[in-house]
């Protein structure tokens, strides 16, 4: 994952957590829903009808969902395993 500066972060993180702020008032469809639109929208905002743009906006997207595999769903997976034990 590539973490970005502390200066970006600061511009971008307040605007991000009033967003999340938004969002939670809504149930789990309705957020799953403008998690993807959220996504689509800032994807169409950075392409340009350039091959590379949408490639790198695809990888971008791919990249974060990795992340979230790896920062999220592992350590959860990996407690459940603990917990009932492994299928193998």
């Amino acid at each position: 994952m590539p973490y970005t500066k502390e200066e970006i972060n600061r511009r971008i993180d307040p605007k991000i957590n009033e967003l999340l702020k938004e969002v939670e008032f809504f149930g789990l469809f309705e957020q799953a829903g403008i998690f993807t639109r959220i996504i689509y929208r800032i994807a169409i905002a950075i392409t340009t009808k350039k091959y590379w743009r949408f490639a790198l906006t695809m990888g971008a997207i791919f990249c974060a969902a990795l992340e979230f595999w790896r920062r999220r769903i592992v350590p959860y997976e990996n407690e459940k395993i603990k917990e009932h034990g492994d299928i193998l």
